[in-house]
């Protein structure tokens, strides 16, 4: 799939390795430069993709089968629920963030770093599926070996939002994530219980942990690398896979594509993030990869 962005025609050029290109119905902002390759869907603000060139094989996974249609949301890279997590009533799964299009505020590009901002406002169809006057920022920065995503809200109004990234691995029964904290609750029960740490996917896994640290450590053994994911303004950190059973009944994720990824998401499930017009509520996610888990070139300079 990122031969396939990356191959896309190009509309415009927005910045210095910064164009915007057209994926089947889906506008596509695709940053292609010395350090990195990443892209984004206007689309949902969607990080599909991010790469640093010091890394062989895809930070995020992103699925071969998901369409790249209107409406439809994207399965894979870094999903942006809001304003709830999970489903509501009839209400679209993951809110309506997802599904709607953005626009771009800003973009910064220089030799080694790259920054831009996309926002979205109420309109009359996102006020048919919430009832509510907002004004959202996600800004995403790629500096060097770094990726962060910023989201900030302002409105009157109290979310759950989550930044729901997926992982790409070679063999998600070989990936172990410490930094999670003992505490969670698994869905797939409704139970809270104690988790063993660090924590492995085993099988379908669903479980919202309520006291993380500020610092996730994925350990992907099959890539030989280690993921730091440092969470801003979080209440927790959820772990899910759907295990090979499940993922047969789920259209947009492959059957044979259940162990390839695992998703560490942070969120404000557990207390929800509130806002006003003069106050925003922010949360926001960094990624760092390298091959021995060191912080030594993890922090923003």
């Amino acid at each position: 799939m990122t031969r396939k962005i990356l191959a896309l025609p190009v509309n415009e050029t927005l910045a210095q390795g910064v164009t915007l290109r057209t994926l089947d119905e889906l506008e596509v902002i695709v940053i292609d430069t010395e350090f990195c390759q990443a892209a984004i869907t206007l689309q949902g603000a969607h990080l599909l993709l991010w790469q640093p060139s010091t890394q062989k094989l895809p930070v995020l996974w992103l699925s071969d089968v998901s369409p790249f249609k209107t409406g439809v949301p994207i399965r894979g890279g870094v999903p942006l629920c809001w304003p709830w997590f999970t489903d509501k009533g009839g209400q679209p799964h993951h809110g309506i963030a997802r599904i709607l299009p953005w626009i771009i505020e800003d973009i910064y590009s220089r030799p080694r770093s790259v920054r831009l901002t996309l926002s979205l406002s109420d309109t009359l169809e996102s006020r048919g599926l919430w009832d509510h006057h907002f004004h959202l920022a996600l800004t995403f920065s790629f500096v060097d070996n770094l990726c962060e995503l910023t989201l900030t809200m302002q409105g009157e109004f109290v979310a759950t939002p989550a930044l729901h990234s997926y992982f790409y691995t070679k063999d998600v029964s070989r990936l172990a994530v410490r930094g999670l904290g003992a505490e969670g609750q698994d869905t797939l029960d409704g139970m809270s219980k104690l988790w063993p740490q660090p924590f492995a996917f085993d099988g379908e896994t669903a479980v919202v942990f309520t006291s993380p640290e500020q610092k996730s450590l994925v350990h992907d053994a099959s890539g030989a690398r280690y993921i730091t994911i440092t969470h801003f303004n979080h209440s927790d950190v959820v772990a899910w896979n759907p295990g090979q059973a499940k993922t047969r009944d789920i259209a947009d994720i492959a059957d044979a594509a259940w162990d390839r990824f695992a998703c560490v998401e942070t969120a404000r499930i557990s207390h929800p993030l509130s806002c006003s017009w003069q106050k925003p509520g922010a949360i926001g996610v960094q990624f760092c990869v390298n091959a021995t888990g060191e912080q030594a070139g993890c922090e923003e300079s």
